[in-house]
């Protein structure tokens, strides 16, 4: 057998296993769920295929899972919204992660993660100083609300600014002790190369495109989805970051292992 042929397989493989650990955990591994907005780990498994095939499997492989997953487990009509959304976790983090690499040497990795970090303090801390309180949409038919008293008002930045620097000091760790044991392989990405791919994919997809769909087809208020998403894109950050890395540097510490025998 041939190396291409052989790579191609090796390929094809990967892929229906990501693809079932995708609908596996989406679909029966129960996630945060606040009304219409549900933060799950489905898209681990899309973002590692993207980081270690590329952008184009890892865009099928987003596309089957959502695919295969509303066709065996439907939960109500086919939305064609989440579809996209699933194939753009596929195609974004490669497309993210070579960005990275010809940037390399020339931005520190910890500065862009504090500035990205930053930006969602800032809004989400504006939303909860500003607003008396937010409806969001609980189900199709139905809504509740969430009351900004004092307390939301003082602990609400304090809260946050403690959530970034420990996902800043996670990261930081997670980087120190990549350094103490490198990882042979020398595409591997980093600790903050992970946090970052992750930090803005989830940013487009989940606090961006998001709301704005759920806003035309649940006809919800575009700012209260931003304001959700991003409470339940900060919780998930440092979960995806901590499960992708770890799962990516056995990957690559194998692969290496492999080659050498």
């Amino acid at each position: 057998m041939n190396n291409s042929r052989r790579a191609y397989i090796q390929k094809m493989a990967i892929s229906a296993m990501m693809i079932a650990f995708s609908v596996v955990i989406t679909r029966f591994i129960p996630g945060v769920q606040l009304g219409i907005y549900r933060l799950s780990l489905g898209a681990i498994p899309i973002v590692i295929s993207s980081l270690i095939l590329g952008p184009i499997w890892g865009g099928i492989i987003g596309a089957a899972s959502d695919f295969i997953g509303t066709t065996l487990f439907p939960v109500g009509a086919f939305i064609v919204w989440p579809l996209i959304g699933s194939t753009l976790f596929g195609v974004l983090p490669s497309l993210f992660f070579m960005l990275l690499k010809k940037i390399r040497g020339h931005l520190q990795n910890r500065y862009l993660l504090w500035g990205l970090m930053g930006i969602i303090v800032i809004f989400m801390s504006i939303v909860v100083l500003t607003q008396n309180s937010i409806t969001y949409r609980a189900t199709y038919n139905t809504t509740a609300t969430i009351i900004f008293d004092v307390w939301w008002k003082i602990f609400t930045p304090l809260v946050l600014m403690v959530v970034a620097a420990g996902i800043a000091l996670a990261v930081h760790y997670m980087e120190k002790h990549a350094q103490k044991n490198p990882n042979p392989y020398l595409g591997c990405p980093t600790p903050y190369e992970i946090a970052i791919v992750i930090f803005l994919t989830d940013l487009i997809i989940d606090v961006l495109y998001g709301p704005i769909w759920k806003m035309l087809v649940f006809a919800s208020n575009l700012m209260v989805n931003l304001f959700v998403q991003s409470l339940l894109f900060v919780i998930a950050v440092i979960i995806k970051t901590l499960i992708t890395y770890y799962l990516i540097n056995i990957y690559y510490r194998s692969i290496h292992n492999e080659s050498a025998k």
